[in-house]
């Protein structure tokens, strides 16, 4: 049984997932400005090409950066040259990749379960609602883009009906040429396990493997193909550094022995349930799950041949972050939406939804109770700070919380008030968070610092590691001196007696008399002083 039958309502819940996330993920990240790290480094890659004409090789801080492909980049430049340089337009992307996401997983879940029409419904409402594509869906990052491909790749694959459709190779081909061109070759780990496992769920591959094989191989090297129309004239243009980065480090070097993000082999698991929030909370997703039809064995042979290896894969590599998970989140989605579409006809207890709805309750109320503390309980700056903030927005927490405790008792209807009361209650949270802290993200007055100092052609130095996060904030038009030994910094001070230092960490001041700026960033202090009157070294 199908609870949402007509087509038209199923167009119109669709319709009202993504009008729903574009307004809430919209008043969100235009909330306050560009946020550091990952959002400022994008943006600040993304002006350096712009700045410089460098429109092949990624710039960060004047040296050639190996980290990324280019295609995001060029997105921004596309946008530039109609309305100039400027941050909306970037977050505008961010909003539009969030959309096609939920169009994506709506038409794979269709796919994957023609039997299941009501999947197709759900899916977008669970990517919708799960906390962990709104937090780093509102960050200026490459990972939502690229599962936009993994999505559009498995599209070409399946062609509209796992059962009856056949493979367009040249679909598959074109996004995964584009997916290597956001992220390079992690792309393939993405989509490669469902190509080589094919006969455990399609029938076309189990008659005609040589057939199916053949062209997986041909439509994987016309992706490549598409990749090295970039690579190779940016491997011309690029140095020698830049060249070994790209081909070895950016790839191999992540996964066999990270030299950044390293993480213990385990560490994915137990983040997953982090991941899952809420839908990790609510009864009724383990009852679905438990309880999968095995009619649907097509699909469900599919998305074990995507997520298990790819989850495997990801666990065995060095290098982890949660973010890297984002484009597997879409077949998460797909897999409890058609367990919960077989259970269309159920009517479950209400209870089944009192965790979650408690949990976010409970958060929502402990911000409104922090005035009401023991002063002795509160010490940390950050918690009083947010007991003197904007509370009231809390209630927005409180309130999404309590609409799920007299939700629906079909487990269809309540994914829909599920997936709507998170999105709400996170970006309830989001504004909370922002409004109590953003002064001590905002890099943009230092930015401008340290782009008066340029414009008055004194050079800069940064102490320690910098992540380029003034470069766009100040629309900077050189890059910066970077060094943490001391002796090279004392040497630095009395080579460029016009010089300015920017020191970030400092706890205490840096210097005698008063800096050229000084503010707040998380914890610590971002200070910039005249190199003469710089007197300190980076804290440890």
């Amino acid at each position: 049984m199908s609870e949402f039958s007509s087509g038209a309502a199923s167009k119109r819940l669709l319709a009202g997932c993504i009008a729903l996330w574009l307004a809430v993920a919209g008043f969100s990240i235009f909330l306050h400005g560009p946020m550091p790290l990952y959002s400022t480094r994008t943006l600040s890659v993304g002006w350096e090409m712009w700045q410089q004409g460098s429109w092949l090789v990624p710039l960060q801080n004047g040296m050639q950066y190996s980290h990324k492909a280019p295609l995001l980049y060029w997105l921004y430049h596309a946008g530039w040259a109609v309305t100039g340089v400027n941050d909306v337009w970037p977050r505008a992307l961010a909003l539009i990749f969030g959309a096609l996401a939920l169009v994506l997983v709506s038409r794979l879940a269709r796919a994957l379960f023609p039997q299941r029409p009501d999947a197709a419904v759900l899916a977008p409402w669970i990517v919708a609602g799960s906390t962990f594509f709104l937090l780093f869906a509102l960050q200026l990052m490459f990972d939502v883009l690229l599962g936009l491909f993994v999505l559009a790749a498995f599209l070409a694959l399946v062609r509209g009906d796992i059962y009856r459709g056949v493979p367009s190779w040249i679909g598959f081909s074109l996004a995964l040429g584009l997916g290597l061109l956001v992220k390079g070759p992690v792309m393939l780990l993405h989509v490669v396990f469902p190509v080589l496992l094919a006969p455990l769920w399609s029938e076309q591959a189990r008659a005609a493997p040589a057939r199916w094989y053949g062209r997986a191989a041909l439509a994987t090297l016309g992706g490549f193909a598409l990749f090295a129309a970039w690579l190779v004239p940016a491997l011309l243009q690029g140095d020698a550094a830049y060249r070994e980065a790209l081909l070895w480090k950016q790839t191999a070097g992540r996964i066999v022995k990270s030299f950044d993000h390293a993480r213990a082999w385990w560490w994915y698991l137990a983040i997953l349930p982090a991941l899952a929030f809420p839908w990790v909370l609510w009864f009724g997703s383990w009852r679905a799950l438990a309880g999968a039809r095995r009619d649907d064995i097509a699909g469900g042979r599919f998305l074990g041949c995507w997520l298990l290896p790819a989850l495997l894969a990801f666990t065995l590599s060095s290098g982890k972050q949660a973010y890297y998970l984002i484009p597997e989140l879409g077949g998460l989605a797909v897999a409890l939406a058609a367990a919960i579409a077989a259970r269309a006809d159920a009517r479950w207890p209400r209870w089944y939804g009192a965790l979650p709805a408690l949990v976010i309750i409970a958060l929502g109320a402990m911000t409104l109770a922090l005035p009401w503390l023991p002063p002795q309980w509160i010490t940390s700056p950050w918690v009083a700070q947010l007991a003197n903030g904007s509370r009231w927005i809390a209630w927005f927490i409180v309130a999404a919380g309590a609409a799920l405790l007299i939700g629906a008792r079909r487990p269809t209807r309540f994914v829909l008030q599920l997936g709507a009361a998170s999105l709400i209650a996170g970006a309830a949270a989001h504004a909370l968070f922002m409004h109590a802290y953003w002064p001590r993200y905002d890099l943009a007055p230092a930015a401008q610092a340290i782009a008066r100092a340029q414009r008055e052609g004194r050079p800069v130095l940064n102490i320690g590691t910098y992540e380029a996060e003034y470069q766009f904030l100040g629309r900077l038009e050189k890059p910066l001196a970077e060094l943490d030994r001391p002796e090279d910094i004392a040497a630095w001070r009395q080579a460029h007696p016009d010089g300015v230092i920017v020191q970030t960490g400092a706890r205490t001041p840096k210097g005698v008399g008063t800096p050229l700026h000084r503010q707040r960033f998380r914890s610590r202090w971002v200070e910039i002083w005249p190199a003469p009157a710089y007197r300190g070294f980076p804290d440890q």
